[in-house]
């Protein structure tokens, strides 16, 4: 079966590390394939690291959308732990990887 729309709710919540890895790679071979794939997640990790653009949704609005790397780079609240933490040290970097290879180059 080849969906051509996805539509999932929370699909990583109690999945571990490396399981998100084996389903983010799945969820990028469906787009590959030409399938849109929607996720409402609360995992921002997940979603800084496997979807093209990004929203918030607030009472039933989205008042903010964007490429995922400029949307979770502009936030300060709504963004990864690891922009929070580097955001002085390692500017624009999004993920943990990220940060490490702009604080060791």
């Amino acid at each position: 079966m080849q969906p051509r729309v996805l539509l999932l709710d929370e699909p990583t919540k109690g999945m571990d590390g490396a399981f998100k890895e084996e389903f983010g790679a799945l969820l990028r071979a469906l787009c590959a394939q030409g399938a849109a794939v929607c996720v409402v997640s609360h995992d921002v990790e997940f979603c800084a690291q496997y979807a093209d653009r990004c929203g918030l949704l607030f009472r039933g609005e989205v008042v903010t959308e964007n490429a995922a790397r400029a949307f979770f780079s502009d936030h300060y609240f709504y963004t990864t732990a690891a922009a929070r933490i580097a955001r002085e040290a390692a500017p624009g970097a999004v993920l943990c990887g990220e940060v490490v290879q702009c604080l060791t180059d």
